[in-house]
């Protein structure tokens, strides 16, 4: 294509050679010849062939050998590139966009843009479609970043379509892996925070401290965990631990609560934080009632019988994510400790709650009054089992409330 361009000018920068090299010839022989003549001439005669020799330079290195430039750039684009006129037939295409079609060259120039990327409706589709566009296709197992722009004229005029695909796959296979492990990464923090905790976390937000007026702490510990464990290997002490922790986990989601953490055989929830719940105390009274029943079901499969020890209390608590390493999203205050002593004074498969839980349920649930007990750190307190909703009482009906036991 380039090299056509050359012989077509060739003829044009030989004259403008000749003129260039015999004007300034001419001019010195008519000074020399004609002495009347001004002395200019000879200087017009150089000052002409000057001007023809800067044209033939300028033609040959501006005009062909940037063409020839920009010809050896398309033939070895690695982009797919077809154009067509304003009928739609082929009127160029590298080899790059030959070698995807399976076909040479002359076997495409001048034939309908349909007819040569009839295998391929997408290409097809997007032609059809008569405008300038950017989007992104298939092609059987590759992704491609397909361009169509309108090809013009040197006054603008529109004269047919420059259809660009470039292989994308490569890219969006890695787009792919990196979303797949965001995904991962988001999934891991889901686990170990808050969802509203966790995108707070995202946005720099350290360290994250809330004050609660109102929430509702459990704490549940396995009676007599230490000499159950020394019946076992570490492995089952690890799958048995695996198993009910899994059960409680299931339980606090499906009830709309917050498990905080494990330490040791305890676990540990809160409902009303890191969000407000108007029923955070009826939720975790519903909650402490099936996990003894979960316990009981799973006794009846288990050789190795479980008993759990519940702690429950409500109040203000101070929420909060502090330190840099092995975050967890953890609950400080004198509600959070009175809940822990609930649980370790506490008695197996029992409930044990305090007078404030006990003042607000006291119409819907029904309890057994323990009476005032001493507790560490806090003296004498009265205390009540939790046993159960009360059938008669408001909302007793209601399909995600437990029976009483």
């Amino acid at each position: 294509m380039a090299e056509s361009r050359v012989k077509a000018r060739a003829p044009i920068q030989a004259v403008a050679l000749l003129v260039g090299g015999a004007a300034p010839v001419l001019g010195t022989v008519l000074f020399l010849v004609i002495p009347d003549l001004p002395f200019s001439l000879s200087t017009l005669g150089v000052t002409v062939g000057s001007i023809a020799w800067a044209m033939a330079i300028f033609r040959y290195r501006l005009l062909d050998v940037v063409p020839v430039a920009q010809d050896a750039l398309f033939e070895r684009m690695e982009d797919w590139m077809l154009v067509t006129d304003l009928d739609d037939r082929v009127m160029s295409v590298n080899p790059s966009f030959c070698r995807f079609l399976g076909v040479a060259p002359s076997d495409v120039l001048g034939r309908p843009a349909r007819e040569v990327l009839g295998a391929h409706p997408p290409l097809v589709a997007a032609l059809d479609e008569r405008c300038e566009t950017r989007r992104e296709i298939t092609l059987g197992a590759c992704h491609h970043d397909l361009r169509i722009g309108r090809v013009t004229d040197r006054r603008d005029r529109h004269g047919g379509w420059l259809l660009l695909l470039r292989d994308i796959t490569e890219r969006v296979h890695m787009e792919q892996a990196l979303a797949e492990e965001r995904d991962k990464s988001e999934k891991l923090l889901l686990n170990i925070l808050p969802q509203p905790i966790a995108e707070r976390l995202k946005r720099g937000g350290m360290p994250i401290s809330d004050g609660f007026a109102e929430a509702s702490v459990l704490f549940a510990d396995i009676v007599d965990f230490t000499p159950f464990s020394e019946r076992l290997t570490p492995h089952e002490i690890v799958a048995t631990l695996d198993t009910l922790f899994t059960l409680l986990d299931g339980l606090a989601e499906r009830h709309g609560v917050e498990k905080i953490k494990t330490v040791g055989d305890a676990w540990m929830a809160a409902c009303g934080v890191p969000e407000a719940n108007a029923r955070h105390l009826e939720t975790m009274a519903d909650l402490s009632l099936a996990m003894l029943n979960a316990v009981k079901d799973l006794n009846t499969r288990s050789p190795e019988p479980l008993s759990l020890r519940i702690g429950l209390n409500c109040g203000p608590v101070v929420a909060g994510v502090i330190g840099a390493k092995r975050l967890i999203y953890d609950l400080w205050g004198d509600t959070v400790n009175t809940a822990s002593r609930m649980e370790s004074h506490g008695l197996p498969g029992r409930i044990q709650v305090t007078e404030a839980v006990w003042e607000r349920l006291r119409d819907r649930y029904v309890f057994e009054a323990r009476g005032p007990i001493r507790i560490k750190g806090k003296g004498e307190m009265r205390t009540w089992f939790l046993l159960g909703r009360r059938p008669d009482g408001p909302e007793a009906g209601h399909p995600g409330h437990t029976p009483p036991v």
